[in-house]
């Protein structure tokens, strides 16, 4: 089994991105994800280079001041000028497509401005795979960068999906699921760390003992910014001694 444990928010400021670094050098982690519309992306990056931490995008809509011109982007944008895409305003039809296809480029580009080279991407809030945000990577999939790899709707839980989900969300999460691992790379399965009931319940081992097939693939996501899921990650988890009694393969997305 191929396990990818990647944590989100990198350079969002000094406090997580010190803690995404501190988790990788004691190997707690296996990978992370850049928010480069953040302040402290330009000190995270030099450090992800320093480190060898390999790094994707954390695509960021929702908050943080944009990469592209901010006059050909408007509808992303609040009056103070800093992105503000959120489900009600996709909804709303306020926000043009094509504008979030010039933000995501100008990302991705900031990406290889700062030196590192892009090993997958996902976002904050999961919004790439919003039902009219995903259409974006779909149409124009020619334009971004070659064999990209994307994460998938969270997916996966330790008991009955269907269940906790519900119907019509699980159907959802199936379809984008389906379509992203058509069109992209993408694990198996996603899911993350803390409990989708109980945000303040940690897990790893309890997944790694559910995920149903032993050739399979699942991103476990965390969030080492967050002083709870830090302490537990220093204190609870031991990938090599995972790894020599469970056969798990702990990869970052390059090598997916």
């Amino acid at each position: 089994m191929q396990v990818i444990i990647n944590a989100d928010d990198y350079g969002r400021d000094k406090k997580t991105t010190d803690a995404i670094a501190d988790c990788f050098l004691q190997h707690k982690i296996t990978s992370t994800t850049m928010m480069v519309v953040h302040e402290d992306c330009e000190r995270a990056s030099g450090i992800a280079r320093e480190i060898g931490l390999p790094t994707g995008l954390h695509l960021c809509l929702d908050e943080g001041r944009p990469a592209a011109d901010p006059a050909k982007i408007t509808t992303l944008l609040d009056q103070q000028g800093n992105l503000r895409v959120t489900s009600k305003r996709l909804f709303s039809g306020k926000v043009r497509q094509g504008e979030l296809f010039l933000e995501l480029g100008a990302q991705i580009k900031k990406m290889d401005e700062l030196g590192l080279r892009m090993t997958h991407l996902d976002s904050h809030h999961h919004l790439h795979c919003h039902p009219l945000v995903l259409p974006v990577f779909f149409m124009n999939r020619q334009r971004l960068p070659r064999l990209l790899k994307i994460r998938i709707p969270r997916n996966f839980e330790p008991g009955s999906r269907l269940k906790l989900y519900g119907m019509l969300k699980y159907s959802y999460k199936m379809s984008a699921k389906f379509l992203l691992g058509y069109f992209f790379k993408t694990a198996d399965y996603f899911t993350s760390i803390t409990s989708y009931l109980d945000n303040h319940t940690m897990q790893l081992e309890k997944i790694l003992a559910a995920v149903p097939r032993r050739n399979s693939s699942i991103e476990i996501m965390c969030h080492p910014g967050e002083l709870e899921q830090y302490s537990f990650l220093l204190k609870k988890i031991d990938l090599d001694h995972l790894a020599s009694v469970k056969d798990i393969n702990f990869i970052d997305y390059s090598r997916l």
